[in-house]
């Protein structure tokens, strides 16, 4: 199971992500910036959330001390802090200032979410799973990451059953997710609820590159729920797939590990294709002796 993980893994479309180049672009124009306005609190506030975005916990806090001192009455900054202190594990520390802020800002959902992971650290699981909720209710949980987080807290804190609820509940907002498809599927299979999970498989199916490493994944699915006679169909299916690729498919290492675990499982052999050996090269005419 976890070298199909590994594979399903590989086949997962990749996600965009903000390169190194960008980030130092974006510093080098705040910091020209602020040698031309350096009272400026709203530059100290963009770069400390750009140091964030980085895990630069550290510069962010000190930027939004600058921040503080600029503009004392009017800079509130503790939803910020709350979340660069979560960044350097300093939980105690996050919640409080947190709640300070979600005193004053009851439906800031990104400082819910932030307090809800602090809590969920602080070994506090039902107060966590409350702010995690109320967090994706007011918008402020919306990334993949973020929603799973949340159901794998919800699963450890009331049970994989209330997690999978939640996310058939996303999932029907957000459509096809594939991270968060292999999630619920997951969670219905600890649960012990295969129908669920195979369903959700199918619709896995459908948003992934190929489709080899579902159909071996719904042929283990099958196995490990004791449904032998439906089990050993799935992967005599994925086999007569898997051999009628062309060669060049085939012989990948993603494929030719999925075809070893059909033949595993069904106790056969598959042999490699042998290739003729190269020709001889043709002996080179002799010159006539003189």
């Amino acid at each position: 199971m976890r070298r199909l993980a590994f594979i399903l893994t590989l086949m997962l479309p990749l996600s965009q992500a903000s390169g190194h180049g960008a980030y130092h672009d974006e510093l080098l124009r705040i910091g020209h910036e602020l040698e031309t306005k350096p009272e400026d609190s709203s530059l100290y506030r963009q770069r400390a959330v750009l140091h964030m975005g980085h895990e630069d916990w550290q510069a962010a806090l000190v930027d939004l001390e600058r921040v503080d001192r600029l503009q004392p009455d009017a800079s509130d900054t503790n939803g910020l802090r709350g979340q660069a202190l979560n960044l350097a594990k300093q939980w105690a520390a996050a919640q409080a200032v947190l709640s300070q802020h979600l005193t004053l800002h009851p439906d800031d959902g990104d400082a819910l979410f932030q307090r809800g992971r602090a809590r969920r650290h602080l070994d506090d699981k039902q107060a966590a799973v409350t702010d995690y909720r109320a967090a994706f209710e007011k918008e402020g949980a919306r990334q993949t990451e973020q929603v799973s987080e949340i159901a794998e807290v919800i699963a450890e804190q009331d049970g994989a059953d209330e997690a999978a609820f939640f996310l058939e509940q996303v999932l029907v907002k957000a459509g096809n997710e594939p991270g968060l498809l292999q999630q619920v599927i997951d969670l219905y299979l600890r649960s012990g609820q295969v129908e669920p999970a195979l369903r959700h498989l199918e619709s896995l199916q459908r948003v992934m590159p190929r489709p080899e490493p579902i159909m071996a994944r719904r042929a283990q699915i099958l196995s490990e729920a004791g449904r032998q006679a439906e089990a050993r169909e799935a992967w005599t299916s994925l086999r007569t797939h898997l051999l009628a690729l062309p060669n060049l498919d085939r012989g990948t290492a993603a494929m030719s590990q999925l075809l070893q675990q059909a033949d595993q499982a069904l106790g056969v052999t598959t042999l490699a294709p042998v290739s003729a050996p190269p020709a001889a090269p043709a002996p080179s005419p002799s010159l006539p002796k003189p």
